[in-house]
């Protein structure tokens, strides 16, 4: 009876989404909804290296008291090799049937045939989510006239090409890359060149925001126009506080701060980077050119899809402690 009532209140928490105080200004641009268009009011909860124990599981209830409609994960779960174990957490504090798609991280490889039916069993079945494809490695799915092409470069079969073709495919106005591993330009602690530029370069080409884990941060660029051409900056171009997405433009988001380790910010290699826009690290904090002082400590990338204006996104990167790291609103070009 003490399981069925707490599980219970977990599903009557979800409600709403309860967005932060002090919400980013939305600017109402047009009034009719696109073709294309997502649903009005998606919060969607970007997480990645999450790891196992009360650290991860104040991430995960910061999720749910957000109210979140879907949880991202970009790879790295638990850290033991105990996929029935990770699935407990998950569901033990999100409540079941909570949609939650998730990608292969480096760590997840040696028990990765426990893992993949977990995030099979997830991505099916559930109300508003469709998915084609393979589970964690090359996967497809459309929730509330969102798409996300769920990849695996450098660790499985979804790649650039993969990426690529099922982008070329899509109609929706808001399309999200997810996967693993970085380039070294594109965090701010010490990971190496593991993910090739071909797939950044794919999902600019489409107007994708791409969200990676792997790096235990939290960084976010400026538009990007040219990835892979460092000596232009990756074609870094507007202001930070705005993210354009559409043909030739797209974001990279790193969002590593889910409950495992939290890592520095390496200055040597990345204090002539003139990409970010936002940045939470050890020793490290800034946000649309402001310094500030506050706690490393765990957190979520969140994005309000549609909020005013169908054509634009709130997204901001919120701390366990309820503090607003980092904001950014995302806009939609038009697309031919």
């Amino acid at each position: 009876m003490r399981g069925m009532l707490l599980i219970l209140a977990l599903i009557a928490c979800k409600s709403d989404p309860v967005l932060p105080t002090d919400p980013p200004e939305v600017r109402t641009v047009s009034s009719t909804v696109p073709e294309g268009s997502t649903d009005r009011g998606v919060l969607v909860a970007y997480i990645g290296d999450q790891g196992y124990g009360i650290r991860s599981r104040a991430v995960l209830s910061l999720i749910r008291d957000r109210g979140a409609d879907l949880v991202v994960h970009a790879g790295d779960f638990d850290y033991r090799d105990d996929p029935e174990s990770w699935k407990a957490q998950v569901e033990g504090t999100l409540g079941p049937g909570t949609p939650y798609l998730a990608v292969i991280g480096n760590h997840d490889t040696h028990a990765w045939e426990g893992y993949q039916p977990i995030i099979a069993e997830w991505s099916t079945g559930v109300p508003d989510l469709a998915c084609h494809g393979e589970p964690g490695l090359a996967q497809v799915c459309s929730f509330r006239g969102l798409d996300f092409f769920l990849g695996s470069p450098g660790l499985g079969p979804g790649g650039a090409a993969f990426f690529e073709t099922e982008l070329a495919r899509s109609t929706a106005m808001f399309r999200t890359c997810v996967w693993h591993y970085n380039q070294e330009d594109f965090q701010v602690g010490r990971k190496g060149n593991q993910a090739g530029y071909a797939p950044y370069q794919a999902c600019v080409k489409h107007g994708a925001l791409i969200v990676n884990g792997h790096e235990h941060s939290y960084s976010r660029t400026r538009t990007l126009t040219d990835p892979g051409n460092e000596s232009a900056g990756h074609g870094a171009t507007g202001d930070p506080e705005t993210g354009l997405l559409g043909p030739g433009h797209g974001v990279v988001v790193v969002s590593g701060l889910a409950g495992a380790s939290r890592r520095s910010y390496n200055a040597e290699d990345h204090d002539d980077d003139t990409w970010w826009a936002g940045i939470y690290a050890g020793g490290r904090h800034h946000s649309n050119g402001n310094e500030f002082e506050t706690e490393l400590t765990d957190g979520v990338f969140f994005v309000h899809y549609a909020t005013a204006d169908p054509r634009k996104a709130e997204g901001w990167f919120e701390n366990v402690d309820g503090t607003i790291i980092d904001r950014v609103s995302f806009v939609t070009l038009p697309r031919p």
